[in-house]
């Protein structure tokens, strides 16, 4: 973890500073973005690393929608029903 005003563990020149940046995460096939999350950035690399506290609690939330949209998925029938008729075998016809 990086504490503002430590040295940066990527450049190790830069000093890292509280700053309010863009978290995105991928849900699903949507990207998910969260403005002005709390982060520290380097004044020299620019390198972001975010809150771990933000990480732990934005992370809990996104995995209960992820397996939400998933429950959600599987719950909806492969073959609607008004076409399940017409695609039975004894009702074709043939």
């Amino acid at each position: 973890m990086i504490k503002e005003t430590q040295r940066c563990d990527v450049c190790r020149i830069g000093h890292c500073h509280s700053v309010k940046a863009s978290y995105m995460y991928w849900v699903d096939d949507q990207v998910m973005v969260m403005p002005n999350s709390p982060a520290l950035a380097c004044d020299i690399c620019g390198q972001v690393h975010f809150e771990p506290t933000f990480l732990v609690h934005i992370e809990s939330l996104l995995r209960e929608l992820e397996s939400s949209i998933e429950m959600r998925k599987a719950a909806q029938p492969l073959i609607p029903m008004k076409d399940s008729v017409n695609l039975h075998s004894s009702r074709s016809g043939s």
